[in-house]
């Protein structure tokens, strides 16, 4: 009997584009949380700004996200992305966002990973 996390691999291994999306959507979410206060950062540092370059840097931090929750950012699970989200939670709230930020963006993220479940069942 397959997992839910199994039977969104093909059979070649390769990640489905819905589990890849929702990644992204993570990406894409911690940046726009994030933004000025990386920004900030690398503006301190004499890096680039713009969003990609921000965007950029957040993707580093969600992929040690899933190292940290022992995933793979290139070969996502259902799994992973719920232990990667729940972990970019707490760390927002430690970095001082409203906690009801936290929860409004924690909220609409498990609810794409609800969805990602009922597309693949």
């Amino acid at each position: 009997m397959q997992t839910n996390s199994e039977s969104m691999h093909d059979h070649a291994g390769a990640v489905p584009l819905p589990v890849r999306a929702v990644r992204d959507a993570v990406v894409d979410c911690f940046t726009s949380t994030h933004y000025a206060r990386f920004g900030a950062s690398r503006e301190e540092l004499g890096l680039d700004t713009r969003t990609s370059a921000v965007r950029k840097s957040v993707e580093g931090i969600v992929r040690l996200a899933f190292l940290h929750v022992g995933g793979n950012y290139d070969t996502p699970t259902v799994g992973s992305i719920i232990g990667v989200v729940n972990l970019l939670a707490e760390r927002s709230l430690e970095w001082g966002v409203d906690d009801d930020v936290v929860f409004d963006h924690h909220c609409a993220m498990l609810r794409e990973i609800g969805l990602l479940l009922t597309r693949s069942a």
